[in-house]
């Protein structure tokens, strides 16, 4: 190895020392321009931190700990705390609420892991509620406290007449329901409207404006799909506002939809969807009043769960005082136009105004005499007028609505017929049902067409459009069938306790009851007792007889076409 010179030793320390004094000056020259770059950050306020969540001054980030905010149209903390309602005062979102008897303004509703706050002009899917000042609220709040159910519904009802034309029956629906979207979030279901016709300027849209312009936090959509509809309704708080879907001929195509109204009739209802950002199951509420606007009925074969839900409106061409879309919107500002455009928008306070007052009143809870479906489509409605004076105008339309509901639905189902079918089959052959004899029986006395060869579990039936295998028999399992197979095929085993328990959903002819008691009385002789029942219950017949004395239902429909089998 070479050995270095006492000359060679010395230049090289000279030189490591040249490059100790660089390498010093670049490092406090790189620490130089950090900390001026640092500096620079901190003046536009852009926050620095290390691993600790410190800024660089020793001192925690306060933005880490800042709470986030989320708007909303109402608020009541789930229906336990006190009702906030969103409005602008002096074009200032704003929540109004009443506390210790008076009305009184927050900017905000700060919880532990959240802050809810008003939404502002460009989130509002509607024209919002404003106020002028904190004088004309406390007028309103006034105006309010003299007002009763009667007096709003009177005036409500005057109002409508203005613009909607129809049958008194429909003016006098639409006005209770009007008054009584300002309550939904009080009832546990609600129903819907679909309002019909295939002629132009009948006045169909006019309802859905009416709507639009006095009810509750209205927003109307033409065409709208199942993400519109949740997304306008939101996550925080169920009943954020009413629904108004124009030209929705397709709606019942679109099965997302139709799942939002079907559960959207219970306040309980929510909508589970992917959060694609995050990659997190989010729930969206889906309860409100609803208005489909189109021209023709929903398909009974599509839409079978959501008829149920609805009253149907034949819109015919009138001639209203006044057109609701030019008071809504007045182009021209023309002085009668302002001030019937005015008259809505002060309806709309009042009624509000009202609800603030009037939400934690006590509903009286009490028996309308309706039972099933009927009793959630208008059980809410007879108690928001509970004691009124316009209870019995309000009764007298809406009964009028659920037997023209009730009529249709038995015209147009095909389930009572299949009930039909199910009950001459097992008087005659046993509880014992192959599908096959089955699938048969229902060709045999449902008028169609001969059966395609190649479509072999597709009917097509005159009356009721096509009708699939599968679901027939599914229709007939729900009338108290368990589903099971041997070696010669698949059938039903019915359940005659719970055949006979059906029978409370139609009313059917007396030979067909006949048949269904001589069926338990055979079933019952033969000492064949089903899982269902215990052994000492062998009274059967005349429990199918109080059973049939119990029934409620005013709106008999008689099917007297003969079965063979």
């Amino acid at each position: 190895m070479h050995q270095l010179s006492d000359k060679e030793k010395a230049e090289r320390d000279a030189a490591l020392k040249d490059l100790s004094n660089v390498t010093g000056d670049f490092d406090e020259s790189l620490e130089n321009i950090a900390n001026a770059d640092l500096m620079g950050l901190r003046d536009t306020g852009i926050s620095i931190q290390d691993n600790n969540g410190n800024n660089g001054n020793g001192k925690k980030n306060q933005k880490q700990d800042k709470k986030p905010e989320f708007p909303t149209f109402k608020y009541s903390s789930r229906f336990r705390g006190a009702l906030h309602e969103a409005v602008f005062l002096n074009d200032e979102p704003v929540f109004l609420t009443y506390q210790n008897g008076q009305l009184k303004t927050v900017k905000q509703i700060e919880e532990v892991n959240r802050i809810l706050t008003p939404p502002c002009i460009e989130e509002y899917p509607y024209d919002p509620i404003e106020f002028k000042s904190s004088e004309e609220i406390k007028e309103y709040e006034q105006r309010a406290k003299k007002q009763t159910i009667d007096t709003l519904f009177r005036n409500t009802l005057s109002t409508v007449s203005l613009y909607v034309d129809q049958d008194k029956e429909i003016q006098i629906l639409i006005s209770g329901d009007i008054l009584w979207t300002y309550f939904q979030d009080l009832f546990p279901t609600t129903h819907y409207y679909d309002v019909i016709g295939r002629e132009n300027g009948i006045g169909k849209s006019t309802i859905g404006y009416m709507f639009e312009g006095i009810a509750y936090r209205t927003v109307r959509m033409t065409d709208p799909s199942a993400a519109n509809l949740y997304r306008v309704l939101g996550k925080i708080e169920a009943g954020q506002c009413t629904i108004v879907a124009d030209e929705a001929d397709r709606i019942h195509e679109d099965r997302y939809m139709m799942a939002i109204l079907k559960e959207g009739y219970a306040i309980g209802g929510k909508v589970p969807k992917i959060n694609m950002n995050t990659g997190k199951q989010e729930w969206f509420y889906s309860y409100c009043f609803k208005i489909r606007i189109a021209e023709d009925p929903l398909s009974p074969h599509m839409a079978r769960g959501l008829i149920d839900r609805i009253f149907v409106m034949k819109a015919i061409k009138g001639k209203p005082l006044h057109d609701i879309k030019e008071v809504l919107h007045p182009a021209n500002r023309d002085e009668t136009l302002e001030k019937l455009h005015n008259g809505l928008r002060s309806l709309r306070k009042l009624l509000l105004v009202y609800r603030l007052i009037h939400f934690d009143d006590p509903i009286v809870n009490r028996d309308v005499g309706l039972e099933g479906r009927d009793k959630e489509l208008c059980k809410p409605l007879l108690q928001l007028f509970h004691g009124s004076e316009a209870y019995d105008e309000i009764k007298t339309a809406l009964m009028s609505f659920l037997e023209k509901k009730n009529k249709r639905k038995k015209n147009t189902s095909i389930d009572p017929v299949l009930y039909e079918i199910a009950i001459n089959l097992v008087s005659t052959h046993g509880e014992k049902i192959y599908n096959s004899a089955i699938w048969q029986a229902i060709q045999d006395n449902i008028l169609g067409a001969d059966i395609d060869p190649k479509k072999p579990n597709e009917y097509q039936s005159y009356e009721y459009d096509t009708i699939y295998r599968k679901k027939a028999l599914q229709i007939i399992e729900g009338f108290g069938a368990e589903p099971d197979r041997d070696h010669h095929g698949r059938f039903l085993k019915f359940d005659l306790h719970t055949l006979a328990r059906t029978c409370k959903q139609f009313d059917i002819d007396v030979s067909l009851q006949t048949k269904l008691d001589n069926a338990i009385t055979t079933k019952l002789q033969r000492h064949i007792v089903t899982p269902s029942r215990p052994k000492n219950d062998v009274n059967i017949t005349e429990m199918v007889k109080q059973i049939k004395k119990s029934q409620k239902n005013p709106f008999k429909v008689v099917i007297k076409k003969p079965v063979t089998v």
